[in-house]
């Protein structure tokens, strides 16, 4: 079995502060030598560094930082999708480019995310939800569609 070498690029848009690896390892390069971050975990799951240039802080995801400057984006993807949807896992090799769909159905067919008509405290089935536009071209208001689906205001809005 092959080892891939780590590589490191210079981060777009930081290019003279700090570099990111295809392994997903994230350093300085401007501030007394060159140091790798230690990066944190959001509340969402996703790992996170603080870039500061000029004594501005900025909040980066390591996964995006990895995919825009290894992974080729030609058809301009929205987000980046962890293959193995192990949200640590951010090496390169475990990161795509995909549409916000493709990536919301990658969640859903692996476990990590409902459907919406799936989810047990939904009141609105696929079938409601599709329904309301038409209901609305009939002259429904949202107080009606409220009162039909016994659902709060916030749900058709």
């Amino acid at each position: 079995m092959m080892i891939e070498k780590e590589v490191y690029k210079k981060i777009i848009g930081y290019e003279n502060y700090y570099e990111i690896s295809n392994y997903g390892n994230v350093r300085s390069t401007s501030y007394k030598g060159v140091r790798v971050l230690k990066p944190f975990k959001q509340r969402n799951g996703y790992l996170n560094v603080i870039l500061c240039v000029d004594q501005v802080k900025i909040h980066k995801t390591i996964h995006r930082l990895v995919a825009i400057n290894f992974i080729d984006n030609p058809n301009n993807l929205e987000t980046v999708n962890h293959i193995d949807c192990n949200k640590e896992n951010n090496h390169v090799s475990n990161l795509e480019w995909a549409s916000m769909s493709d990536n919301r159905n990658h969640a859903i067919e692996n476990g990590l995310l409902q459907k919406y008509e799936d989810r047990p405290a939904s009141k609105l089935t696929k079938e409601k939800v599709l329904d309301i536009p038409r209901l609305i071209s009939l002259g429904a208001t949202t107080d009606d569609l409220k009162n039909y689906f016994n659902v709060s205001r916030r749900c058709i809005d």
